[in-house]
């Protein structure tokens, strides 16, 4: 049985719709963060301690990458999480093949133990998820 040409035009594009949708997988990034100041923050009458990381980010495929809805992860060895609450706007920037941005990330947390984590990471499947407060 031949199918009609409209459904199979219909068909290529909720397949393509659908593969588009679907959560993207981490891209060759590599991502190299130095901690370059903590602090706190006071608004309305709640303290947040703050700590803002230097991170240069460089695309390592062979073929451009635009930086799609995502968030830089600040982590430690006992897997306690904080998304980031700032990023530099050029990082969100489309990259060329082989290139590299540098910017700030900033991480913020009503618990002082983002004061010891050290492990930046970029993630676009967890920038919803409930993290360390």
């Amino acid at each position: 049985m031949k199918m009609p040409h409209f459904m199979c035009s219909a068909l290529l594009i909720l397949f393509t719709f659908t593969a588009h949708a679907s959560p993207i997988s981490t891209p060759d990034l590599r991502i190299d963060s130095f901690k370059e100041k903590q602090g706190s923050l006071a608004q309305n009458g709640e303290i947040f301690y703050e700590v803002v990381f230097d991170v240069n980010v460089a695309n390592l495929l062979n073929e451009d990458f635009k930086m799609p809805k995502s968030c830089f992860i600040l982590s430690d060895e006992q897997q306690n999480k904080v998304v980031s609450s700032g990023i530099s706007a050029n990082l969100l920037m489309p990259y060329g093949k082989r290139g590299s941005k540098e910017g700030e990330v900033m991480f913020t947390s009503k618990d002082k133990k983002i004061y010891n984590m050290s492990l930046v990471s970029w993630s676009s499947t967890e920038c919803h998820q409930e993290t360390m407060r």
